[in-house]
């Protein structure tokens, strides 16, 4: 088998040996492939950091949106609240001035 290495990266590739011109065109195109995917690998490996952080952050975001959404909540109930409160409270003050009037 003939093997095709790359000097940018230790993988390997194994091809059959082959007399025919199709199959060394198709070859080299494995090799371009291999090229290609040495790239993203590296590409890869050096976004793993980045990666981590990202996903700890994103983390961080959700915590802090739930915590934000619970406080907005409970300042609408406590609006509400505040607002029956008073209309009740309102709505008996009229009441005692028309049975007073």
């Amino acid at each position: 088998m003939a093997l095709l290495h790359s000097l940018s990266s230790p993988l390997l590739h194994a091809a059959p040996p082959s007399h025919t011109f199709l199959h060394r065109v198709l070859r080299w195109r494995t090799a371009l492939i291999i090229r290609e995917l040495e790239l993203e690998i590296d590409a890869l490996a050096a976004g793993r950091s980045h990666t981590a952080r990202l996903k700890r952050l994103m983390a961080k975001k959700e915590a802090v949106g739930s915590a934000f959404n619970q406080l907005r909540l409970a300042r609408q109930r406590a609006a509400a609240s505040r607002a029956g409160a008073g209309a009740a409270a309102g709505s008996t003050r009229a009441e005692a001035t028309v049975a007073t009037g």
